[in-house]
């Protein structure tokens, strides 16, 4: 049973709006006032790499990411699930190990799987906390861990940067595309980094994995 690792903001959860309201207010407070534009247009899937896009320099960065998180984390019962998820998953899990790897915390991640009865779906999930230096290096802790050929495995994200994370970690990659995905608006770029299949749902997605790399 070859591993599938599922990213989790914005492929099984639509969490870039909250995360962007949420940083409005959190600048906000810190005095660096920002419009919900300009925080969409400086979006990039990395919490401190937006932060830091937003704030002058010198500002601290690490605490008012810290801030975000945290407010993220409390408010997380009002994001939505792909409604397909749950189906998808426990189909998947019957044929394939499942992991769960997002650059989140575990509060977040834990509270918004358990909410939605996910987390028995996945053999482990692994958060910001615990401390991987990149995404990369978790994927191939998992690969490692599950023994085989990295090739056999396959990554499940939504941006560029999840492409270059799997890339490096050796394992296939397929993009989920859609309005939630945290690098829409660039598909272009997207399918220029080769990546293994871009799918336009979850369902589609998880008929590339059980057809072709089954």
């Amino acid at each position: 049973m070859n591993p599938v690792i599922f990213d989790l903001d914005g492929v099984l959860v639509d969490s870039c709006a909250l995360y962007a309201e949420v940083i409005g207010e959190v600048l906000g407070r810190a005095g660096h006032a920002v419009t919900q534009r300009e925080i969409i247009e400086a979006r990039v899937p990395h919490v401190p790499g937006w932060v830091e896009g937003l704030v002058p320099a010198g500002a601290p960065v690490p605490q008012l990411t810290a801030e975000v998180r945290a407010g993220v984390a409390a408010r997380s019962g009002e994001l939505a699930i792909r409604p397909s998820a749950p189906a998808v998953l426990s189909r998947l899990s019957e044929r394939r190990r499942l992991f769960l790897l997002t650059n989140s915390t575990a509060r977040f991640a834990m509270g918004v799987l358990d909410r939605h009865g996910l987390a028995p779906r996945f053999q482990r999930i692994i958060t910001s906390d615990d401390g991987f230096v990149s995404k990369a290096a978790a994927i191939a802790h998992v690969l490692e861990a599950c023994g085989g050929a990295p090739g056999d495995a396959a990554y499940v994200g939504d941006t560029l940067r999840d492409i270059a994370s799997a890339r490096q970690a050796g394992c296939r990659v397929v993009i989920l595309y859609t309005d939630w995905s945290w690098d829409h608006g660039r598909r272009g770029e997207i399918e220029e980094a080769r990546p293994d299949a871009v799918a336009s749902s979850l369902e589609q997605a998880a008929v590339i994995l059980e057809g072709g790399w089954a």
